[in-house]
């Protein structure tokens, strides 16, 4: 405890902000949850030494109404929900997130980006799945360009059976409560590794 105190305030001293950041907190055991609470004790006479960002799925949010957790919610300051991207959203995701990976060509065609909005929802963490699996269906193909077909066939691997035969059917109600996840979208894991490949890099 006096470490942290003590690191904290070098930081402070130092014109630095502390912020802590965890993923999943969903998972955190209110006892940890209460621990962080204390931690954010911690200040100067005019600011906080430490702040805390919390980011998880659903869950969490119903987690943080817990009566012995209330002196913890009380604490946040803001709140963000991630709702679900739109089509135009949805384009500009899947370019931005190919540009991360180093390749600033369109691998998915026009069709494959609208399948992949109809079939996920909008909602990243589909859209990321989706988007993973039709990348190595198009890699095993050696294809350069990913098109519906392989969204649809990744779709079938990956969702449930109701809702891969049908584009426009509406998500089931058991996936709406992951449109309010609080912050950190995945990556697509499989681009780094696949893109060179196709550029011959």
């Amino acid at each position: 405890g006096d470490k942290i105190t003590q690191r904290l305030q070098k930081n402070h001293d130092a014109g630095k902000k502390t912020i802590l950041i965890i993923d999943e907190a969903q998972h955190l055991q209110p006892a940890v949850l209460e621990q962080l609470r204390l931690l954010t004790n911690l200040e100067t006479n005019t600011k906080k030494l430490l702040q805390v960002i919390l980011i998880g799925q659903p869950e969490l949010q119903q987690l943080l109404q817990r009566n012995d957790l209330r002196q913890l919610a009380q604490r946040i300051t803001a709140r963000y929900h991630l709702l679900p991207l739109n089509l135009s959203e949805v384009q500009q995701y899947v370019r931005f997130r190919l540009k991360v990976a180093g390749c600033e060509r369109p691998v998915f065609n026009d069709k494959a980006v609208k399948k992949l909005f109809e079939l996920s929802g909008g909602i990243p963490r589909l859209l990321n799945l989706l988007a993973d699996r039709a990348l190595l269906a198009a890699y095993g193909k050696q294809q350069a360009v990913v098109d519906a077909k392989e969204v649809q066939r990744a779709a079938t691997e990956i969702l449930p059976l109701n809702q891969a035969s049908t584009a426009e059917k509406r998500l089931p109600g058991w996936l709406w409560p992951l449109l309010a996840l609080f912050g950190i979208i995945l990556g697509f894991l499989l681009a780094v590794q696949i893109l060179p490949l196709w550029r011959g890099e």
